[in-house]
């Protein structure tokens, strides 16, 4: 399916918006989006319980939240990696099946700034 795409991150006062075209694929209650941004590729996966995010390419990024948890974020530019941890303070999902809305707040430790980030995916009519 193809789906409209926006994810809003706002944190310290700041706020960017990325409104893209994505691929999409339902798995039960798991949504799967591809994406193209700034010439990398992305993945959005997105449950009741959990929302992860891949970027693909010459930088590599893998963050994956769970609300009450911290997990580890992991990068790699071909010549350096590593990783830093990311405490999900809440993860709320509204999917339907097709269309698909989710709010999370994280922090990057769990004394971080906090970040929002929304996202709001809807089938092309």
């Amino acid at each position: 399916m193809k789906y409209s795409l926006e994810i809003t991150q706002k944190s310290d006062g700041e706020s960017s918006t990325v409104a893209v075209d994505a691929s999409g694929e339902v798995y039960g209650d798991v949504l799967i989006l591809h994406y193209i941004f700034d010439s990398a590729e992305y993945s959005l996966e997105i449950s009741d319980s959990e929302m992860a995010q891949n970027r693909f390419g010459a930088i590599k990024l893998s963050m994956r939240f769970i609300e009450g948890r911290t997990t580890a974020a992991r990068f790699d530019d071909g010549v350096n990696g590593g990783e830093f941890p990311i405490f999900t303070r809440k993860l709320e999902v509204h999917f339907d099946g097709a269309d698909c809305k989710a709010e999370c707040e994280f922090s990057y430790g769990e004394d971080g700034d906090v970040v929002n980030l929304s996202v709001a995916a809807s089938v092309f009519q």
